[in-house]
């Protein structure tokens, strides 16, 4: 289902999200992407809706968090920059140039986001590390088939997981995950929905509960206008 990812134009992803993490980790669990928080935030009934256009390595997210005095923030990633805005900082998008490890070297129409080629480092991670697919049965997702598995990545595995995906910052992250379901659309065997729930010391605990949806549906992501932009 990973390598079926590279395959997709576009997708969009929905996702339930629970726990309590530390804000600073945030940054680099998104591949330095600053984020602007500090503190603990409190994730119990935080949302998130996102769009990504794989083709021109563009993506739009906006996430609310109920619990954290109704904060919301939305992130766009387009043309080699992320355009972040946190509510309860202002009104406006902070801009920053994207890691080198997601913006990659061309944003041409022939180019994929940096995320699919680290799809392909945990594709080879899982291949070599023990991990364990164990198909549950058949389910149905939004009208759809998918297969439901249940997957156990061993703790050295992990560690690889969590280094290719958040590079040198998230290297000394001690991540524990449970064994955490994995379902896959029977049609196209692209990745259909995912729920696990991951703890660490210095990150603390969340809960995922991840969609996805609208594969190769055309969708527009483009940069915010200069006037909702902080310093242009």
């Amino acid at each position: 289902s990973l390598a079926r990812l590279e395959t997709a134009a576009t997708f969009h992803v929905e996702a339930k999200i629970g726990g309590s993490v530390k804000a600073g980790s945030l940054g680099s669990l998104a591949g330095g992407i600053p984020i602007g928080l500090l503190g603990t935030i409190k994730l119990d009934g935080a949302r998130m809706t996102g769009d990504v256009d794989v083709a021109n390595r563009a993506a739009h997210a906006v996430a609310s968090f109920p619990s954290l005095f109704g904060m919301t923030a939305e992130v766009v990633l387009v043309d080699g920059y992320s355009y972040t805005k946190i509510s309860l900082l202002g009104d406006k998008f902070t801009k920053s140039k994207v890691p080198a490890s997601l913006a990659g070297p061309s944003t041409g129409p022939s180019a994929t986001l940096g995320f699919i080629d680290a799809a392909s480092q945990v594709k080879s991670v899982l291949e070599s590390s023990g991990t364990v697919a164990t198909l549950v049965g058949r389910d149905t997702l939004g009208g759809l088939d998918a297969y439901h598995l249940a997957v156990t990545v061993p703790q050295d595995g992990l560690k690889r997981l969590v280094q290719d995906a958040g590079g040198a910052a998230a290297a000394g992250l001690d991540v524990q995950v449970a064994p955490f379901d994995y379902w896959v659309y029977v049609d196209t065997l692209r990745p259909a929905r995912l729920m696990l729930k991951a703890s660490s010391a210095s990150i603390g605990s969340i809960d995922v509960d991840m969609t996805l949806t609208g594969y190769d549906l055309p969708v527009k992501i483009t940069a915010p206008p200069a006037s909702k932009v902080n310093g242009i």
